[in-house]
């Protein structure tokens, strides 16, 4: 969430394509989140979680109301 809100001037007022912006939410949160859990073993509360964070971001990059 810390690197998500580091970026979210980016996500909102960036003057970056939108395929640029989602290359960069891959790159960056994406990436820092799979490195982060990669030894955990995620039951489904944790996997529902985890998909609502990721469509919250891909919300806020296409500006799609929340």
């Amino acid at each position: 969430m810390v690197t998500w809100k580091k970026l979210e001037e980016l996500w909102k007022n960036g003057n970056h394509e939108l395929r640029e912006k989602l290359i960069i939410w891959d790159a960056v949160i994406r990436t820092k989140l799979m490195y982060g859990i990669e030894s955990l073993q995620l039951n489904q509360d944790l996997r529902d979680r985890l998909d609502t964070f990721q469509l919250k971001g891909i919300r806020q990059i296409l500006n799609i109301p929340i």
